[in-house]
């Protein structure tokens, strides 16, 4: 047995080596989890992030087993595997030692966290100029920064910023490259203030031009981007439904990805599928290609639509996911692996950090979620945050459902019971993310993990 992944050390650190008690039996944790790739065999602690590569023939990993101490003191794997946290005592509740240990690294962390925001999500508009037909905005009142909102949103985050670190700026709306001049204002002031910054930016696209691809990378310190396709030139075109009147605003757009790209910015390509549109993204990305200069620059993040995770037969649509994912693998692009191999998350979204992260509507309005016609305001950026039984109620470390119990992901999930979005399909979605991660690891070490929210990013 050979390891291969040493883990997350805060975790091992807080856990320490467990030790074995001749009184008691012992059985796989809930989160140890085999897998195959190239021909090898390995098991990774979805905990401590631990891995190693285990013999052919050798271990199984048999949730039914118990093992007695004589049983593992006579297999020298099964003594690290213990140690590790691979087996643990069969009556053992491990959801509340996930509590514990959670709530002592939030603690923990916390303590030493900067004053002031890290990251500021900013909707300079909720109009657009696409109508797209699932969008979960539809029937949002349309608002625009006004130029009192812009000012008082400068003074807001110029007064909040976490002092002496680098901060990001996500642009979300509505498109926000309507916005374009508020963005403008806004990072201009943000540079003249001496603070250090990045920029995401979430756009359809379609408003890009040479100039406005010059601004992200010499006056909006864009780093990344994330463009949406729906699929092949007739399937996108009627998703989208713009108001504005090109031949095809699908190889329309695909011009706006290539300016992008040329640029150097790293581009996720997000893709909204269900039934009716999964079968075209490979089509769809022999269209791309083209256009692209840098492939090592764009990502394809493909991502089930909400009503197609609440469905039974939604999974169906997952299983083509699976198969796309591995497929954009052998190309020259690359699918996003979701689910962390490298260490534990402290967040799973940007509401459950709020001394991290802030929301700005177009009206002024405070929120710890960028959903915001979801979620209730916690302040102003006139006034600043003046709910703070929202914001507690956001940061608190909330129970184990009971449906979560037991569950393998539970450490790269969530019980956050305020979250709008949940996945009727979360159990075998979660594992299978976890395994392609793994496996892209195993492929290349130096790969980052592509989770939506990093716990560094919230």
């Amino acid at each position: 047995m050979k390891l291969t992944f040493a883990g997350d050390s805060l975790v091992r650190k807080l856990m320490g080596t467990q030790k074995v008690s001749p009184e008691k039996k012992y059985r796989w944790s809930d989160f140890a989890f085999p897998f195959k790739h190239e021909g090898k065999n390995y098991i990774f602690n979805n905990l401590n992030k631990r891995c190693y590569e285990i013999e052919e023939n050798g271990i199984t990993v048999d949730r039914d087993a118990r093992f007695s101490c004589d049983e593992i003191a006579a297999d020298k794997n099964l003594t690290v595997l213990l140690a590790d946290a691979f087996l643990v005592p069969e009556s053992k509740l491990e959801w509340k030692d996930y509590e514990t240990l959670l709530r002592i690294m939030r603690i923990t962390k916390d303590r030493v966290q900067t004053k002031g925001y890290k990251s500021f999500i900013i909707l300079p508009t909720t109009t657009c100029n696409a109508r797209c037909v699932y969008c979960f905005e539809q029937g949002t009142k349309y608002i625009t920064m006004t130029e009192d909102i812009v000012d008082q949103t400068i003074r807001f985050i110029l007064n909040n910023a976490a002092p002496n670190e680098k901060i990001k700026l996500t642009w979300f709306g509505g498109e926000p490259l309507i916005g374009e001049k508020t963005i403008d204002k806004i990072t201009d002031a943000v540079r003249a203030a001496g603070i250090d910054f990045s920029s995401v930016i979430v756009t359809n696209g379609s408003l890009v031009t040479s100039e406005i691809a010059d601004k992200m990378v010499n006056r909006w310190n864009v780093d990344h981007l994330q463009i949406t396709l729906d699929g092949v030139e007739e399937e996108y075109n009627r998703r989208k439904n713009y108001y504005f009147n090109y031949e095809s605003a699908y190889w329309h757009v695909l011009g706006r990805i290539k300016l992008i790209n040329d640029k150097g910015i790293f581009l996720c390509i997000r893709v909204n599928i269900d039934e009716k549109n999964a079968d075209g993204v490979k089509e769809m990305i022999d269209d791309i290609r083209p256009f692209i200069s840098q492939p090592d620059r764009i990502v394809f993040d493909l991502v089930p639509l909400f009503d197609v995770q609440n469905r039974e037969e939604g999974v169906v649509v997952w299983e083509k996911l699976f198969d796309l994912l591995y497929y954009i693998d052998t190309t020259e692009f690359s699918g996003a692996p979701h689910g962390n191999t490298r260490s534990l998350k402290l967040r799973h979204c940007m509401a459950e950090a709020p001394h991290k992260a802030v929301t700005i509507a177009p009206d002024g309005k405070l929120y710890n979620c960028e959903n915001v016609d979801s979620f209730e305001s916690i302040g102003t950026v006139f006034e600043g945050v003046t709910n703070a039984a929202a914001v507690k109620s956001f940061s608190n470390i909330e129970k184990t459902a009971e449906k979560c119990k037991g569950c393998l992901s539970l450490p790269v999930c969530t019980t956050f019971t305020q979250c709008k979005n949940p996945s009727l399909h979360c159990k075998f979605t979660k594992e299978r993310y976890l395994e392609y991660a793994l496996k892209k690891r195993l492929d290349n070490d130096d790969a980052p993990d592509m989770d939506e929210y990093s716990d560094d990013d919230e």
